[in-house]
């Protein structure tokens, strides 16, 4: 089911709808960097963020991720085929 289909379902406004996800998508990102720059001497996987912000894996790496990496806020790297992640600072402040 996309996004649409739920819209639908929901009966909402299309506008309001998709400000919402918006909004709350946003509220993802702030969770994760909280959890990040908590944690900032450690390289996370999406199941320890996972089980501090109590948000799924599919909107910490749908969302979440996406907006902090834009943002130049987190670093990525792969350990035996696991991704990790962590707080980069920005101008060298942590």
């Amino acid at each position: 089911m996309d996004l649409d289909e739920v819209r639908q379902m929901l009966g909402c406004d299309a506008d309001f709808f998709y400000s919402t996800v918006q909004v709350a998508s946003q509220g993802s990102a702030a969770r994760v960097f909280v959890a990040l720059f908590m944690n900032r001497n450690h390289w996370l996987t999406l199941e320890q963020i996972s089980a501090i912000t109590d948000l799924s894996i599919a909107t910490i790496t749908c969302h979440a991720i996406p907006i902090l990496k834009r943002l130049g806020l987190v670093e990525e790297k792969a350990e035996s085929g696991i991704k990790k992640y962590r707080y980069r600072p920005l101008l060298g402040f942590s």
